[in-house]
């Protein structure tokens, strides 16, 4: 079963294949039957978890883009620079360098 909360069409993917994981032989040939693909399913399971690693990897470099903003920001706010400069530093917007600046230090 899946969860509500699941929307991102790459889990629910994933979803369905560890479901198709459960089912009994006869439901795996009726499928494979079925869909005119038969002996492709591997293959589509490999397709799938290359594209999700491929996402999840592409979301991973993008979050450490974010991070390495916020700490430039933090160091730009540290040597006491206004938040048009910072902007102009880092692409983020005005209100992105001011909810950095008022998250609590760590």
């Amino acid at each position: 079963m899946i969860p509500s909360a699941i929307t991102e069409p790459a889990l629910l993917e994933a979803f369905d294949s560890a479901d198709q994981m459960k089912w009994t032989k006869k439901e795996l040939e009726a499928f494979d039957y079925w869909s005119g693909k038969e002996g492709d399913r591997k293959s589509q399971l490999t397709t799938a978890e290359n594209k999700g690693m491929a996402k999840g990897m592409a979301k991973g470099r993008e979050e450490g883009k974010a991070e390495g903003k916020v700490e430039i920001v933090l160091n730009c706010i540290k040597q006491g620079m206004d938040n048009d400069t910072i902007s102009n530093i880092t692409g983020l917007s005005i209100e992105e360098i001011e909810s950095i600046r008022i998250r609590p230090v760590e």
